[in-house]
């Protein structure tokens, strides 16, 4: 599930002192089933690992699976920080947080010769995440999509630029999710910055005071999640959704306006889910071959289609719903992630380059958020 879809979480500034205070209560010891049956202990999105999806797995290693679900993507540096090493066993964090977990020591090294599906992942996502500094693989890709703009499908002709939806002709046009990550990495970009998740903290009121001016000027509506925005449009509300799923056109009914994606200037934003082996995980033997089994291109191909996401899998495509693959450009992925470019996360602390920090992020999207329209 994209961080495009959720709101900034607070909660990962108290994870040290929930910690320290004993917030979250996790056995020390894993539980077993009846007889000899082990546990994989997961903290990610539920509809990644599903029943369904995970039945070959549990069958054939005797094992059940407890999933944790997150509300957002930073719940996984909270829960880790809070006494989830030694509790779980995998993690599936953002792209941008797998090194920051390693390099905390909340994350275990995975051994890449025993992930034997990994050569089956496209080569733009095994390079994915990028080298840590210990040069070490904390994770792999699990599922990717871009964040486009939405329109409604009646639209002739949307916006070149994302710089054009300032013009005075789009008032009362724009619906806007509260979503300060997605909505920053995008118009960071379109303002100007080659990293759109590195900039000085000075830089972010760039990005804020325009989306105030949009708020204020231009949107006919602001809060809630992307889903909600999308749906906003698909009945009549505005015309324009300022972040969206490269999904929307399968998301509405006959009942609905059909929508449309478009990509203005510079471009798009793409997320992507990774997939890791916790500290101390209790089997690291399991844990691994469970990271194996959910890149493999059967899980891939049912993880996609469910998800209406985009696979890691180079194999994956020509078995997926045709309606479901003609969202990505696969065929020209290089192209497609030069437009929408996977993105990470801003400095979860002060990393020393005077780049602004989550929690700058945060406090950046609060002056968005509490403006007046």
């Amino acid at each position: 599930m994209p961080f495009g879809s959720r709101r900034f979480s607070r909660r990962v500034l108290a994870a040290g002192s929930l910690a320290a205070a004993g917030g979250f209560a996790f056995p020390s010891v894993h539980a077993r089933a009846q007889g000899d049956q082990k546990v994989l202990r997961i903290l990610g999105w539920p509809s990644y690992f599903d029943d369904d999806r995970t039945a070959a797995f549990r069958e054939a290693n005797n094992c059940r699976i407890e999933i944790t679900g997150i509300a957002t993507p930073d719940d996984t540096m909270l829960f880790l920080r809070a006494g989830g090493v030694g509790f779980y066993d995998i993690v599936a964090p953002a792209i941008g947080l797998v090194n920051p977990l390693g390099a905390a020591g909340l994350l275990a090294e995975l051994d890449q010769t025993r992930l034997t599906n990994f050569g089956g992942m496209f080569p733009q996502f095994q390079a994915m995440p990028a080298p840590a500094v210990d040069n070490k693989r904390y994770g792999v890709p699990l599922l990717w999509g871009t964040f486009p703009l939405v329109a409604s499908a009646e639209v002739a002709d949307p916006p070149a630029e994302w710089l054009d939806l300032r013009d005075k002709s789009y008032q009362n046009d724009l619906v806007m999710p509260d979503d300060g990550l997605g909505h920053f990495s995008i118009w960071n970009w379109a303002l100007g910055a080659d990293d759109p998740m590195r900039v000085s903290p000075d830089w972010l009121d760039n990005p804020a005071d325009v989306l105030i001016e949009l708020k204020q000027t231009r949107a006919i509506s602001f809060g809630g999640a992307v889903y909600d925005a999308m749906m906003k449009v698909a009945n009549g509300m505005g015309q324009f959704s300022t972040i969206g799923w490269q999904s929307a056109p399968l998301l509405t009914s006959k009942d609905h306006q059909a929508l449309a994606t478009s990509l203005p200037t510079p471009g798009g934003l793409s997320f992507c889910d990774c997939i890791a082996m916790v500290a101390n995980s209790h089997d690291p033997d399991l844990s691994q071959q469970f990271i194996d089994y959910m890149i493999s291109k059967d899980v891939q191909r049912d993880l996609v289609n469910d998800t209406r996401w985009a696979t890691v899998a180079q194999d994956v495509p020509r078995s997926l719903q045709p309606e479901v693959a003609a969202l990505y450009g696969y065929a020209n992925l290089d192209d497609w992630l030069a437009g929408s470019p996977v993105r990470g996360y801003p400095p979860v602390g002060d990393d020393g380059s005077g780049s602004a920090t989550y929690l700058d992020w945060i406090i950046a999207w609060d002056r968005v958020r509490q403006a007046k329209m």
